[in-house]
């Protein structure tokens, strides 16, 4: 028998978006936000649906991650490697998820929201 291999410390935050494999069709990658840390080991991932509210949560659309989790990716690792990213269920999807445009909207948001920070800091 081999030792099992010690699972090391993350630095994910929730809200944190990520790529993840649907444990229902795992063949399928869509994306995924961080909804709670648990520990400084251990994390939960929500694969995301834009049918569902906050109250409407499945469990089987969450996964416990840690940061040697084979079935999760950063965000654009679809688009790096030539993988299809599955667009999320719900109104919009398909445009807002597609390929490439979910990675460059999230981009120009982290961008929006750093500079409106900075400016926010600079005026006080």
């Amino acid at each position: 028998m081999q030792d099992q291999t010690a699972i090391t410390e993350h630095r994910i935050r929730e809200s944190w978006k990520l790529e993840a494999v649907d444990q229902s069709l795992p063949s399928v990658i869509r994306p995924a936000t961080v909804i709670r840390v648990i520990n400084k080991l251990y994390f939960i991932v929500e694969l995301d649906d834009l049918t569902m509210t906050s109250e409407d949560r499945r469990p089987g659309n969450q996964l416990c991650c840690h940061a040697g989790s084979l079935n999760i990716f950063p965000v654009g690792w679809c688009s790096a490697n030539n993988i299809h990213l599955t667009p999320v269920p719900g109104r919009f999807s398909s445009f807002f998820f597609a390929g490439r445009t979910f990675g460059k909207i999230l981009f120009f948001l982290c961008i929006f929201v750093h500079s409106w920070r900075y400016c926010d800091t600079q005026s006080s």
